[in-house]
């Protein structure tokens, strides 16, 4: 069972209440990656449509 929650990126699982801090952990570091990784994207299409411009 995932939730998708307004401003995260990633959908976190369902988590058991053993594995619940790692868990935890993982979909932070993941979330903070992808945050990362759109905004690398974001960079690079405006970078190469402003060099298609010119």
């Amino acid at each position: 069972m995932a939730h998708k929650k307004k401003g995260h990126i990633t959908v976190s699982g369902e988590w058991a209440k053993h594995l619940r801090n790692k868990k935890k952990k993982l979909f932070w570091k993941g979330e903070r990656n992808a945050g990362k990784e759109l905004v690398l994207n974001k960079l690079n299409n405006e970078y190469a449509s402003e060099e298609s411009k010119q």
